[in-house]
């Protein structure tokens, strides 16, 4: 790193089964080429989503294998805490601060509720019609989730109260990740088929879009509690993986790029760690990007 550029030093560290490798690595903002980094095989076949329990314990959804999986403090071995029903796969999830862990997925009508402790499910969130769930995400007010509904071309609002009607955002492409800001109330949606990213305000009219040329099927998207930023992982149009990170008005901050391969979803952990769910590589990379900082 040279001692002018502004740059913020990174580390990514492969999780797996028994032994975390370490990989560290520099210059931020910009395109960061990890691709040096080695994978360990965690055992996963196609990882789409994770997400951050109370007590620190990591749960991967695996579109492949039908069903959720769990890393708990203080163990080395992965647990099964839930499994896809009814030959339904295990596409998004989202955690919340009483434990409540949401789940989507293809072909499935309902977001199934699980408590994230124990796996039992708990109840079910419904709004007719949905049909192809691609991401979940928990309001910040936790009243609600929002449901990006790739077929039916809108993301769905729906609220635990059934007596709540639900509320759409028609956005007549494809959505395949969406999230609302905490800091903003502003919601932001993937627009997989325009490679664009949409911003909605509280009452949801649309307020801006964001593209950018390297930024290719943008998928599940997270914010940091600590500062705002928004991660979103998707592809470059060079076919590599790559995760573009937003200040919270929409300014682009950085790329991370190179040792990902088809980055589905992400979450931010509680120490502004940033956890991505590597399909292509069928791996979780924790990447340090330094969040601690200011935006630039």
């Amino acid at each position: 790193m040279s001692a002018e550029a502004d740059a913020e030093e990174i580390s990514a560290r492969l999780v797996c089964a028994h032994t975390p490798s370490v990989f560290r690595y520099a210059d931020l903002p910009g395109d960061v080429d990890t691709s040096s980094a080695e994978y360990i095989d965690a055992g996963f076949k196609s990882p789409s989503d994770v997400a951050e329990g109370l007590d620190g314990s990591l749960f991967v959804a695996d579109k492949a294998e039908f069903r959720i999986s769990c890393l708990r403090p203080g163990s080395n071995e992965w647990a099964e805490v839930y499994s896809g029903d009814e030959g339904h796969n295990v596409t998004s999830i989202s955690t919340d601060s009483r434990g409540r862990l949401a789940v989507v997925g293809a072909g499935r009508a309902r977001v199934k509720v699980i408590d994230a402790a124990t796996g039992v499910a708990v109840g079910s969130l419904h709004s007719e019609p949905l049909s192809c769930m691609s991401c979940v995400r928990w309001a910040a007010d936790e009243k609600s989730v929002y449901v990006s509904d790739t077929y039916s071309r809108r993301v769905v609002q729906i609220y635990t109260d059934p007596k709540v009607p639900a509320r759409y955002v028609n956005i007549g492409s494809f959505p395949r990740g969406v999230v609302e800001h905490p800091g903003t109330g502003e919601l932001w949606i993937c627009n997989n088929q325009d490679n664009i990213l949409m911003r909605f305000d509280a009452e949801h009219n649309e307020v801006g879009t964001i593209a950018r040329p390297d930024l290719y099927a943008p998928r599940a998207p997270a914010v940091c509690p600590m500062t705002g930023t928004v991660a979103v992982p998707g592809n470059g149009r060079d076919g590599r993986g790559k995760i573009h990170l937003y200040n919270a008005n929409g300014t682009f901050r950085a790329s991370l790029a190179g040792m990902l391969n088809t980055p589905w979803g992400c979450t931010f952990l509680s120490d502004g760690t940033l956890c991505v769910a590597d399909s292509g590589n069928q791996s979780i990379a924790m990447i340090d990007v330094g969040l601690g900082m200011p935006p630039k």
